[in-house]
């Protein structure tokens, strides 16, 4: 009897404590929206996850604003949004190669010239979000990170995302 209320006990914590834990059908299960606001830039981001595949929609408005901020002359110009919009749309709809192995969600996103960008994250549920913070074991993403951190006066730890359902 002791056995049975042990093991009862046992599988009650594992479960518990695995709660936490994030599948590809939690990714798949909801269209995601992110924020950027602690990137420069502050633009909301669009997450659908498939298979093995992440579509990534970028908005416009939010990279918009930061062009206006370090160029003001663009909002003066009516034709220079649209000339701006039409030349980084491909860059604001990509999608990226994604697996998800125990909590780590690994990205590989393709540019519009082939080169590519690795990224790796540590992923656990929050209620119904998800959090994502740097996976510090990806050499690359660090460097990834850190140069972007440095041009936004952040840190890396700066660096995690939380997806909330759309």
């Amino acid at each position: 009897m002791k056995k049975i209320i042990l093991s009862l006990i046992a599988i009650f914590f594992m479960t518990a404590c695995g709660s936490n834990a994030v599948s590809v059908q939690d990714l798949q299960r909801n269209e995601w929206m992110t924020n950027t606001e602690k990137i420069k830039g502050n633009a909301d981001i669009g997450l659908k996850f498939y298979e093995n595949r992440v579509d990534i929609d970028i908005d416009f408005e939010g990279i918009y604003q930061l062009a206006v901020e370090e160029n003001p002359e663009l909002a003066q110009n009516p034709l220079s949004k649209g000339v701006l919009k039409n030349y980084t749309e491909s860059l604001l709809k990509q999608s990226a190669v994604y697996s998800l192995e125990g909590d780590i969600l690994n990205l590989t996103i393709s540019g519009p010239e082939n080169e590519k960008a690795d990224l790796s994250f540590k992923v656990k549920k929050d209620g119904k979000n998800i959090i994502l913070t740097l996976n510090p074991a990806n050499e690359q993403a660090r460097e990834n990170f850190e140069k972007l951190a440095k041009e936004n006066g952040g840190t890396v730890e700066d660096m995690g995302f939380v997806l909330t359902p759309k």
